[in-house]
């Protein structure tokens, strides 16, 4: 009986393993609250266009931004820029996407993926590169099950993309693929609603193909078919939780922007001063009485003088 202990323990070690799937700390992780150092945003609403705007390339930038890489290595061959790693890098067999690197359209910043730990590089002109530190999101955060954000690439010089797979609470089965983007600036993630795109339930292999050179369109690839879908890339994320400028500046007084209401209250206050009529200096009546009193004088006076005639 106690030979089979050790096979009966290991047996259950693996089954609890399996069937749970994550760990208390990765739990934890994935559902831990919103980092102080950064907001959520209001999704950006994804919407279908057909496949119209494919027939020309130009129209869209490659996520890799002309960047390659292999297991260890990266390259952008238009530089003949060229280095090795002590990490490996996320590979998806196909370079061209950009997985696994991304150069940033200024031809500036090299973003490198690696799991749920990107790589920042700053490359300069002779194509010398140098790390430097970066904080980028790599949980969802947002409502629902939650995920691990990976595959940063650039949108723009300060706005990234980034791939979240949604699994079930066991971490084994693929739920849901959510697209993000992350302002830099703003330090805000921000989610890609796609519901309007009529995806089908089984979205393994989505990803974005390509970034639109307007920033309004996205080249979506699912499987073997690649469509064309209008989203608004560019605009200033609204932070949730916080009021929007719009709406401070109305709430303000309109005599000039930045001033508090009771300043205004004491301009409008000198203004009506300044429009009224200034205050004689001797008041009205005195100079009535006054007026009277010299009349009826002068006239006591004449007729004094006409009796003595």
């Amino acid at each position: 009986m106690k030979t089979y202990l050790p096979a009966v323990f290991l047996f259950g070690l693996c089954l609890n393993v399996f069937s749970h799937g994550r760990s208390e700390s990765m739990l934890k992780e994935l559902n831990a609250p919103v980092p102080s150092w950064m907001s959520l945003a209001e999704p950006i609403r994804v919407e279908p266009t057909g496949d119209r705007l494919k027939a020309d390339p130009k129209m869209f930038r490659p996520r890799s931004g002309g960047a390659t890489n292999s297991r260890n290595r990266v390259r952008i061959p238009e530089r003949n820029i060229e280095f090795q790693v002590d990490y490996s890098i996320t590979y998806s067999g196909n370079s061209a996407v950009g997985h696994g690197v991304s150069l940033s359209p200024d031809g500036k910043k090299l973003i490198v993926n690696s799991g749920t730990k990107p790589h920042l590089y700053e490359i300069a002109k002779n194509g010398e590169h140098l790390e430097v530190p970066i904080r980028i999101p790599h949980v969802t955060y947002d409502e629902g099950l939650k995920g691990f954000v990976t595959k940063w690439s650039w949108v723009s010089d300060d706005i990234l993309l980034g791939h979240g797979e949604i699994t079930d609470e066991r971490g084994h089965e693929l739920v849901e693929n959510r697209l993000y983007l992350f302002h830099l600036e703003e330090q805000a993630l921000v989610r890609l609603d796609l519901s309007r795109l009529d995806l089908p339930k089984d979205t393994a292999g989505l990803e974005v193909a390509g970034i639109g050179n307007d920033l309004r369109h996205l080249l979506i690839r699912l499987g073997d078919r690649e469509f064309v879908v209008k989203a608004d890339l560019e605009s200033p994320p609204i932070i949730i939780g916080k009021p929007a400028v719009r709406k401070e500046i109305n709430e303000r007084t309109s005599d000039s922007p930045g001033t508090s209401p009771a300043t205004g209250a004491r301009r409008k206050q000198d203004t009506s001063d300044q429009a009224s009529p200034p205050k004689p200096s001797i008041p009205w009546g005195l100079f009535i009485v006054l007026a009277v009193v010299l009349i009826t004088l002068l006239w006591i006076f004449l007729k004094q003088k006409n009796r003595i005639a």
